[in-house]
């Protein structure tokens, strides 16, 4: 279900045709274009990612900002999806997609793409609570960690 879903988000980006970049280049043996799908990139959200080779893909890896991109292939196989979210952590910059393509002829292909993580305020709410709540005393320290082992045995049997 995940993965559909993904995957329709996906095709909705790249039908809503709001790319962010196209390119294509030459590396190799196979000509790829490579789609970067998104309004604007900012921390916290989205991307799509569309590569069209002239060589059937068997299988795509690739990361963005140390993290796995997921990625579908396409019905002809010359061409796959991929799909990454930003973390609300990542600073506004230039980072880097980088992968590998993988034929079915074994041959394999990296590629590599620059993107702009443009940058974004989010509304901050700041509550205040007894400190009674932020550190426990002992009675409620002993029931947290009593709960914590109970919670543990309950995995451990029927995880």
């Amino acid at each position: 279900m995940l993965r559909r879903l993904n995957y329709c988000l996906l095709l909705f980006l790249w039908a809503s045709n709001d790319a962010v970049g196209s390119r294509p280049f030459l590396t190799g043996a196979a000509s790829l274009h490579l789609k970067i799908v998104g309004e604007r990139l900012f921390p916290g959200g989205m991307f799509g990612v569309i590569i069209q080779c002239t060589k059937p893909i068997k299988h795509t890896e690739a990361s963005f900002s140390g993290r796995k991109m997921i990625f579908y292939s396409g019905k002809d196989n010359q061409q796959c999806y991929g799909l990454a979210g930003i973390d609300l952590e990542t600073k506004a910059g230039r980072y880097l997609i980088q992968g590998t393509l993988s034929f079915e002829d074994g041959q394999s292909q990296g590629f590599e793409r620059p993107l702009q993580v443009l940058p974004k305020k989010f509304p901050v709410q700041r509550i205040q609570v007894d400190e009674r709540y932020v550190t426990l005393d002992s009675e409620d320290s002993k029931r947290a960690e009593e709960e914590n082992e109970d919670s543990q045995r309950t995995f451990i049997l029927h995880g």
